[in-house]
């Protein structure tokens, strides 16, 4: 009969606290953020400095492909669920860590014209544990970007561009000088 009794109280703690965490968790609602960005430079030289800003900020880049224009990276870390402005978490009492995937393409539409579109995607992990701190499992929910990292990165590639790109000038020819006859 003990044997019983602790099993029923174990298990109802766990459906308790997966109740607990799916019913404390609301969700965020979906926003409209700026994903494409122009930038008047070579394709190249903006390809160059997304990477730059991909190993300034110690992200590991899981796949490149310079020809097709694409960089594909994730990353893991521990951030506040208050102070969070990458991403619109659920909200729960549960704190975890947060992962993002980070896709670019880059595409140059004309010459010296280049498209760069951003996409974050991030999610929050959410571990449950019973009172004697065993973990009862881990579940990761889907976050909605702010708009604010998409925001950064094109900020760091462009000033990473304005810095080495030199805008065309105009030719000049020295002043003739007036003659008063």
């Amino acid at each position: 009969m003990n044997s019983f009794l602790k099993h029923w109280f174990v298990s109802s703690t766990i459906v308790f606290i997966i109740v607990g965490i799916g019913g404390c968790a609301s969700f965020p609602e979906p926003r409209m953020i700026q994903r494409n960005f122009i930038i008047e430079a070579p394709k190249d030289l903006v390809w160059d400095g997304a990477i730059h800003y991909f190993s300034s900020q110690k992200i590991p880049i899981s796949r490149s492909e310079e020809d097709s224009g694409i960089i594909f990276a994730e990353r893991s870390f521990h951030s506040s669920i208050k102070d969070d402005k990458y991403a619109d978490c659920p909200k729960g009492h549960m704190l975890g860590s947060r992962r993002s995937k980070m896709n670019i393409f880059i595409s140059e539409p004309r010459t010296d014209v280049t498209k760069l579109r951003i996409k974050l995607q991030f999610q929050r992990e959410y571990t449950a544990s019973s009172i004697h701190g065993e973990n009862l499992g881990t579940k990761f929910y889907d976050c909605a970007s702010t708009g604010v990292g998409e925001r950064e990165i094109y900020e760091k590639v462009l000033e990473y561009v304005a810095l080495r790109w030199e805008l065309p000038s105009v030719a000049s020819a020295p002043d003739e000088k007036l003659h008063n006859n």
